[in-house]
């Protein structure tokens, strides 16, 4: 549905060029290991001119390299994202239901990670090799939104409170912290568990500070699409229903549009 929506707004405004510089084949996925998917998670963010500083917007960022995002209630904790490629094209759904920005963050650098490390697999390898595939997204997601050179210093001899001030500064949740810090060898086993121990102490597993003050990332471009369409008369609202076939609430949330917009006059 979002592909055909977005194809038929494409017939006035083109969509942003996709640059997506390296999509691995099916073999180089077979091979991957950690260290391999560091250096292409690097890649990425230099090839973007991200450098080693926190992404501000990282739904930004992905619909300026030619991603189409949506962010939808999909009604279930248990779903945090789906990506696909088509004609060409990255598309990215991501859950709403999550309270946390921080988690939203990750869930879209996970499904990047599928966009470039995995887009080749077939549906029988995912369903045969699917923990170790999850476990090299997640991986990637850490080292794209957590880049080693950036943010090493930052996590020498953290304490929770020391991670709450990161967590502000880089977008991600203090859980995802401490995991990037053991993987480059900055946080000991012993710190860790000590770490984790008072995490659960103070239940942060059930939510950590900053969840309702970190701002949830929104998709704008099709929303921006259309409201220039609109306004500059190229269509009325009313043929935008019909042509699509869809009622106004699926319209809203399908572009990002402020809800009731569908059903105002103007």
């Amino acid at each position: 549905i979002t592909f055909e929506a977005s194809a038929y707004l494409e017939n006035w405004v083109n969509l942003p060029n996709v640059f997506f510089p390296k999509i691995l084949s099916r073999e180089e996925s077979f091979l991957l290991t950690p260290s391999e998917i560091e250096k292409i998670a690097t890649e990425y963010r230099e090839i973007w001119g991200l450098g080693n500083t926190p992404i501000s917007n990282l739904i930004t960022l992905l619909e300026n390299v030619g991603v189409i995002v949506i962010r939808e209630d999909l009604g279930a904790t248990s779903m945090d994202g789906v990506s696909k490629w088509i004609l060409g094209r990255p598309y990215i759904l991501i859950s709403s239901d999550k309270a946390s920005a921080c988690r939203n963050r990750f869930d879209l650098a996970h499904e990047l990670a599928h966009l470039i490390l995995h887009a080749n697999l077939t549906t029988e390898d995912y369903k045969l090799r699917y923990k170790e595939i999850e476990k090299e997204a997640h991986h990637f997601a850490s080292c794209f939104l957590c880049p080693a050179d950036g943010i090493a210093f930052d996590l020498h001899s953290p304490t929770l409170d020391s991670l709450l001030v990161l967590k502000r500064k880089w977008k991600v949740s203090v859980g995802a912290l401490i995991m990037r810090g053991v993987s480059l060898d900055i946080i000991s086993d012993d710190l860790s568990t000590r770490l984790w121990r008072n995490y659960s102490y103070r239940k942060w597993r059930m939510g950590e500070p900053l969840d309702d003050v970190i701002q949830p990332e929104k998709p704008t471009l099709l929303s921006k699409m259309a409201k220039l369409l609109i306004s500059e008369n190229i269509f009325k609202k009313s043929q935008l229903k019909q042509d699509l076939a869809m009622i106004d609430q699926d319209i809203e949330i399908l572009f990002g549009l402020p809800k009731g917009y569908m059903s105002e006059e103007f």
